[in-house]
């Protein structure tokens, strides 16, 4: 994932609406929508809240490790 593709996943995880999203990093609804749509591309998913949940657990390993 880009490094943008992982800011925007990251805020998803805190900010609900992709307004907000979109209005924090100073981009506009479709391209915040763009990004969700690449990342679950990315991930394999068909729902956000997966790939959510897929990095959030990739996560947790790599603090342990």
């Amino acid at each position: 994932m880009t490094a943008r593709e992982i800011d925007i996943l990251q805020a998803a995880q805190t900010e609900a609406d992709n307004r907000v999203i979109a209005d924090r990093f100073h981009l506009t609804l479709r391209t915040v929508e763009t990004y969700r749509a690449r990342i679950m591309k990315k991930c394999g998913v068909r729902r956000f809240s997966e790939a959510v949940s897929m990095c959030s657990l990739v996560r947790e390993d790599s603090l342990r490790s």
